[in-house]
């Protein structure tokens, strides 16, 4: 369990961040789409696959680093 909620949860350890939920249900349902995809016999292309995941991580990363300050115990100096 602390390894998923390190990952769910913001910098106090202990509140679940929406940010980092949608992220990970996001990234969940896309790798069951490749999974279904291949599955029926239309892969998607390698190149394909890397950018969709490449983008994600791009977006999801912009919006943790813009919502930093709203983190729980964040000190504003």
């Amino acid at each position: 369990m602390k390894f998923w909620r390190d990952i769910l949860t913001g910098i106090d350890g202990q509140t679940y961040d929406n940010g980092r939920v949608l992220c990970f249900m996001s990234y969940m349902v896309y790798f069951g789409l490749a999974i279904a995809a291949l599955a029926i016999g239309k892969p998607w292309q390698p190149m394909d696959f890397a950018s969709g995941v490449g983008t994600m991580a791009v977006g999801f990363g912009v919006n943790l680093h813009l919502k930093k300050s709203t983190e729980p115990g964040h000190e504003n100096n």
